[in-house]
């Protein structure tokens, strides 16, 4: 609308102008003298473009913009012409008049006006209307919810926010093991169905198990979980659980045990547990019942038999016998001694005189003390580890030094040595002898005190001042050689060494393959003389042409054209041949053989490649080769005739195809033929002359007489008949009994040792060494020299008498003949049973009631009863049957309304129904576990101090929390409560329900069990990092808004925008009227003329070059000034005309007429100035 407004009042304005514009004559004559130029001021009024926004109920802005209309204005218009002079008659001249004109035309008019829009973040949804309506817009559509204000949604009743644009069903009951679909529709998961909680009309999502749980609850699908005092014996069924495990026994019930047969329940001592122990028929002998029919012994003693147990001694009595716990009876030769600071006793050894410096091992035997070694049976003698060099060992380590020596400490140690004495003090060197010096490391002998310093290097140029150091001669300089921490003496030379080394005051020495042009220079050398060629280098040559350098640069060698086959080019394109080669072309030598090769070709000098079967050999060791016969193998003892063919030499016989062997017509025996007719005996053997003949035979050698015997092989003795090997030379005489307890003094003849006498066997020719004693043996036999052993049953009661043995001790009786017993008064001989052994019984004339006859006429209680009198034994109950009376050990009968517990021994009290959480106390009467409170008369429910909320309490202190809630313990305490469970952390808040959690102060839900941090002006461009803390995104800052206490994120641009706004980071938004320049952030103002000759300052204003200036009628542009009137011309520049057509440039920046056929003696101007004239009078006259 606006626009087709303003066409129209232009259009208008154009026909105006063109009305009122004035009628110019078609022709100009006179000069114009003066110009008389009216300047209308033209106010343009720029406003720069600026946004005020502010927000109201429909959230509009306000912005002010630039606008322009038409107004018409009024001005003088000035212009020029040539006109007759009306006061002159006669040859007149026609003058310029200048005229004025008061005009007017309509021109352009710039203002500013105010103009609604909508504010940032909101769109006008009234597309065609002068008054916007805005709404909020949110980049991304709110699901379940509305957009409210700019990226903010709200939700929709029933939902709940899960991120910034999408809102979730919410259950406010919670959906625990189930999905929330819609709002309070709880859908539940597969494995889970709807059930109505106890006590509640909600319902939640409870597990589902196929079966039911036996002793057990279904707490997760298919999941069972035991109840109290129940584990788990499958997936849906739970068995008793006994914490003592029910040893020997089966659980039948919580903590209720069932024993196994041959064990009983018996009630531990100061305990309530009950525990099944073995029953043994028998009892244990020192020892008790572990097991059924099983014994353990006692402390001190181990099993003889099954029910019996002997002492034991932890010593195991070395040297002695156990007779009791802990208590030894020391064997013959060893005595019993008590340990110092100890009440124990062991069996030591007797020797029967002190052993000197050490103690006594065994009956007879010393052992040296720590420091002594043995020097005979009972003595030992000081020992010292280091041998005591040059001294005596006097002490255990302890030596006695010989003369010239001292004994001294060493340094850092205890120990003493023997050190030698020297008179003087050795000088640089240590004492090694009685009066010899030994140099340190780094020193050598100058006199016998004396050391001087060594220097490996000889110190040359230099004098050796200390070890491995010298000090240089003069003319020399201490330097340290490369990769080395050597120093040496090296020469100085004033002048550096030009392909040199400096080897002395100011000398060199040229180096490798240089020599001396001068004291300090040197050349390179070529050893050949480079001839064809200069030296360079040492030993490189540049070659002249035809000739080119060696691989190793030092020699020039000719160049042939082609290569010399088997020769050398000696020349430019000449050829010499090799060796061994015969001229056959210009570049080409053939190989030759003097032989002429028969049996092969000759492939290279004196070198044959030969036939099939025969191979190239050297002749004489010449360098001459002939074919030979080639025999795979080698003809050993042989030579090779033909290709595998060997024939032996003279005195050798084929011993295969390429082997011949030497032959001996005697065969060799014991040797080795080792050429023809040639033996050599093997190892052992020696060559000897048969007597009274000329044979020659190998007999075996021993270095040795064999003694009762004869040489059968090398060192090898065979004995004669009667005798055996003594050792390898010598043979004894043979007895077959081996002469015990005597000699064999020849074959089959024995010579008794002292106490032993010969004597012939019964029934037999042999005779054996038989001991003597004195006195004879009874009940034994002699064995040895004055020694009786005795026979089987019996055991020595002195020297040479021999007692009945009873191997059970006979006691209470007297042992009469091998394990032969006679008892005493008051005790009888029986038969154990199930065993042949018979022992001494005591006799009681009574019987013993529950008892035991132990002694004469003595009675003992069998384990579980009492002495009633001394014959009778009574039950025992240890807990002195209350509420019973006892009728068998530990075994009580119970009064009315009591019965027996499983051992027996407990009266217990009988309640009609079972007390739940609590135990029968007396009668019908119940009493609560610690832990439970009374519910009826026979249930106590368990207590809980904080009543459980959330939860049930299923034992004390123990809540079973309800769904989406866990058990946790406070502060430490045994005392749980029910808590909230979130399966997810609460990030930034805190779990107020199940999986529900509610934000800290500050922070916002962002997503499931996440809040995160609010900032009220959203932090826009920026990250809100904590409550109400923005942090901008890179390029942005954070500004205050000015008048409040808000800060918000605004871009930077850098440099600053300079006539516009800094609209995002690094980019600038020009203001109205403004345009980017190529300068960075800067915007400078636009004409819309283009401002030509002239600088634009201010946005459709311009600023005219000097020269140039701005007019009412050039539109906006700048126009040129001349500063005198262009007559018959126009100005196109400062003080610059351009010419009419008709009219040329003349002095002074004027123009004058042009006559295309010249003005001969005249001017055109004046010709036609005439003509004008005429005419004029000649109207004048009519």
């Amino acid at each position: 609308m606006m626009i087709s407004h303003r066409k129209a009042n232009e259009t208008v304005i154009a026909k105006i102008n063109k009305a009122q514009r004035p009628q110019y004559h078609s022709y100009i004559i006179c000069e114009v003298t003066m110009m008389a130029h009216l300047f209308v001021l033209w106010i343009f009024v720029f406003l720069q473009i600026f946004t005020s926004c502010y927000v109201d109920s429909k959230m509009l802005c306000t912005k002010t913009v630039q606008d322009y209309n038409y107004k018409y204005v009024t001005y003088w218009d000035t212009y020029g012409n040539w006109e007759d002079d009306p006061d002159c008659w006669i040859f007149c001249d026609e003058k310029y008049v200048v005229h004025s004109q008061k005009t007017g035309s309509y021109r352009k008019v710039t203002y500013a006006r105010t103009v609604h829009m909508c504010c940032p973040g909101y769109r006008n949804v009234r597309q065609f209307s002068d008054t916007p309506e805005c709404e909020p817009v949110c980049s991304r559509s709110c699901i379940n919810g509305t957009c409210i204000s700019p990226e903010t949604c709200r939700c929709n009743y029933g939902y709940v926010k899960s991120d910034a644009y999408t809102c979730k069903p919410n259950c406010s009951n919670g959906c625990d093991n189930g999905n929330c679909i819609s709002p309070e529709n709880c859908v539940c998961k597969a494995g889970y169905e709807p059930l109505q909680t106890k006590g509640s009309a909600k319902k939640s999502c409870q597990p589902i198990c196929s079966k039911p749980c036996v002793n057990g609850i279904c707490v997760a699908p298919e999941t069972c979980q035991c109840t109290k005092g129940f584990v788990k014996s499958d997936k849906y069924n739970c068995k008793p659980f006994c914490s003592s495990g029910c040893p020997h026994g089966t659980c039948v019930g919580p903590e209720t045990c069932k024993c196994d047969l041959g064990w009983q329940l018996v009630q531990l001592n100061n305990s309530t547990n009950k525990t099944c122990q073995p029953i043994c028929s028998k009892p244990c002998v020192n020892g008790i019942c572990v097991a059924p029919e099983t014994c353990q012994c006692t402390k001190g003693f181990v099993k003889s038999d099954k029910y019996n147990c002997k002492p034991f001694c932890s010593s195991g009595c070395p040297h002695g016998t156990c007779v009791g716990p802990e208590t030894c009876k020391c064997d013959l030769g060893w005595q019993l001694v008590q340990l110092n600071n100890s009440t124990n006793k062991i069996c030591q050894p007797i020797c029967s005189k002190p052993c000197v410096n050490g103690i006594c091992v065994a009956p007879e035997t010393c052992q040296c003390t720590k420091g002594f070694v043995k020097s005979d049976k009972y003595n030992c003698k000081p020992f010292c580890s280091s041998g005591c060099p040059h001294g005596t060992c006097v002490g255990p380590e302890t030596c006695k030094c010989d003369l010239g020596w001292q004994l001294v400490q060493l340094n850092n140690s205890t120990n003493k040595t023997c050190q030698p004495i020297c008179s003087k003090p050795c000088v640089n060197g240590i004492c090694v002898a009685p009066e010899t010096c030994q140099c340190t490391k780094g020193f050598v002998k100058s006199d016998k005190y004396n050391c001087k310093p060594f220097c490996s290097s000889g110190c040359p140029h230099g004098t050796c001042i200390g070890p491995e150091t010298c000090k240089c001669d003069e003319g020399w300089q201490m330097i340290q050689s490369q990769n080395s921490t050597n120093k040496t003496c090296k020469p100085i030379c004033s002048k550096p060494c030009v392909n040199g080394v400096c080897v002395a005051p100011e000398t060199c020495k040229c180096i490798n393959g240089y020599v001396k042009s001068n004291n300090y220079s040197c050349e390179p050398l070529c050893s050949n003389g480079c001839p064809h060629g200069i030296c360079v280098a040492p030993e490189i040559c540049d070659c002249r042409p035809g000739w080119h350098i060696s691989h190793d640069n030092k020699t020039c060698l000719p160049v042939c054209s082609k290569p010399c086959v088997n020769g050398t080019c000696v020349e430019p394109n000449t050829c010499r041949c090799l060796l061994g080669y015969r001229v056959s072309g210009k570049f080409t030598c053939k190989p030759h053989c003097t032989n002429g090769c028969p049996n092969g070709t000759c492939i290279s000098p004196e070198k044959c490649e030969c036939n099939a079967g025969w191979q190239s050999t050297s002749l004489n060791n010449s360098m001459i080769t002939s074919c030979q016969p080639k025999c795979t193998k080698s003809c050993i003892n042989g030579i090779c005739v033909a290709p595998e063919t060997c024939e032996c030499t003279k005195g050798y016989i084929k011993s295969g195809k390429y082997s011949c062997e030497p032959f001996c017509s005697s065969g060799c025996p014991n040797g080795t033929c080792v050429s023809p007719e040639t033996c050599v005996c093997n190892s052992g053997w020696q060559m000897i002359q048969l007597n009274d003949t000329k044979i020659k035979t190998c007999q075996p050698f021993c270095s040795k007489p064999c003694i009762e015997g004869t040489c059968v092989a090398p060192e090898t003795c065979q004995c004669s008949k009667g005798y055996v090997k003594s050792d390898k030379y010598n043979c004894k005489p043979f007895c077959s009994s081996g002469c015990p307890h005597g000699t064999c003094v020849g074959p089959e003849t024995c010579k008794c040792d002292l106490g032993w006498q010969l004597v012939q066997l019964n029934n037999s020719t042999n005779k054996t060494c038989q001991p003597i004693c004195s006195k004879p043996c009874v009940n034994g036999i002699c064995v040895a020299p004055e020694t009786c052993q005795c026979t089987k049953g019996f055991v020595k009661s002195d020297k040479y008498n021999c007692k009945p043995f009873c191997s059970s001790g006979c006691p209470h009786g007297t042992c009469v003949s091998p394990e032969t017993c006679k008892c005493d008064e008051g005790w009888q001989m029986v038969q154990a049973q199930n065993s042949t052994n018979k022992t001494c019984k005591p006799i009681c004339s009574k019987p013993c009631v529950n008892g035991v006859c132990v002694a004469p006429e003595t009675c003992k209680c069998i384990n579980g009863y009492v002495k009633s009198n001394n014959y009778s034994c009574e039950p025992l109950c240890s807990n002195g049957c209350p509420h019973g009376i006892c009728v068998a050990p530990e075994t009580c009968d119970c009064r009315p309304g009591w019965h027996i517990s499983h051992d027996n021994k407990t009266c217990l009290p009988v309640c009609s129904k079972p007390c739940v959480n609590g135990t029968c106390v007396e009668p019908n009467t119940c009493k609560c576990l610690l832990g439970y409170r009374v519910s009826g008369k026979f249930t106590c429910k368990p207590h809980c101090t904080n009543g459980c909320p959330n939860g049930t309490c299923i034992s004390p202190e123990k809540c079973e929390c309800n769904a989406g809630w866990q058990s946790i313990r406070l502060n430490n305490s045994m005392i749980s409560s029910c808590q909230p469970k979130c399966t997810k952390p609460c990030i930034n808040g805190t779990c107020v329900a199940p999986d529900t959690c509610k934000c800290f102060a500050g922070y916002v839900k962002s997503a499931e069990n996440v809040c995160i941090p609010h900032c009220h002006y959203g932090c826009p461009h920026g990250v809100c990092i904590s409550p109400e803390t923005c942090v901008c995104n890179p390029g942005w800052k954070m500004t205050q808004i000015n008048g409040t206490t808000n800060k918000t994120c605004e871009p930077e641009c850098s440099p600053p925008c300079v006539n516009g706004s800094c609209t995002a980071p690094g980019r600038c938004e020009c203001y109205f009227g403004y345009e980017n320049s190529e300068k960075n952030n800067d915007c400078r103002p636009r004409c819309s003329n283009g401002c030509r000759n002239g600088v634009c300052t201010d946005p459709d204003t311009c600023l005219c070059n000097a020269g140039w200036e701005m007019s009412e009628t050039s539109n906006g542009t700048c126009q040129p000034v001349c500063s005198k009137p262009c007559v018959h011309g126009k100005c196109i520049g400062p003080d610059t005309c351009e010419c009419l057509a008709g009219y040329e440039a003349a002095e002074n920046n004027t123009c004058v007429p042009r006559c295309a056929a010249g003005c001969t003696h005249g001017y055109a101007r004046v010709l036609t100035m005439i003509t004008q004239h005429a005419k004029k009078t000649k109207m004048h006259r009519q």
